[in-house]
């Protein structure tokens, strides 16, 4: 199966072992595998997530989010308007 994170995971495999020359099965060889795994793989996450919602809001008109919002309960309201980035 196809893991998208395996260059994340090479990466810091490589950076552990060979540049610090630390076991990966050794606590800190471990924590610091971790650490260099998942801060670019959460970034990357975080950077992607943003770009999809900013362009999702980019084709969304203020005024007609507002007149479908318009008319709804305020918690149903709270929750849609929330949900499209309109605070």
């Amino acid at each position: 199966m196809f893991d998208p994170f395996y260059p994340f995971d090479w990466l810091a495999t490589q950076i552990v072992t060979q540049l610090f020359g630390l076991s990966v099965s050794s606590h800190l060889g471990s924590s610091l595998h971790f650490f260099l795994y998942d801060v670019p793989k959460v970034l990357t996450l975080l950077i992607v997530i943003s770009f999809i919602v900013g362009t999702f809001q980019s084709f969304l008109e203020p005024e007609r989010v507002r007149y479908l919002l318009e008319g709804k309960r305020t918690f149903v309201g709270n929750i849609l308007a929330a949900m499209v980035g309109i605070g």
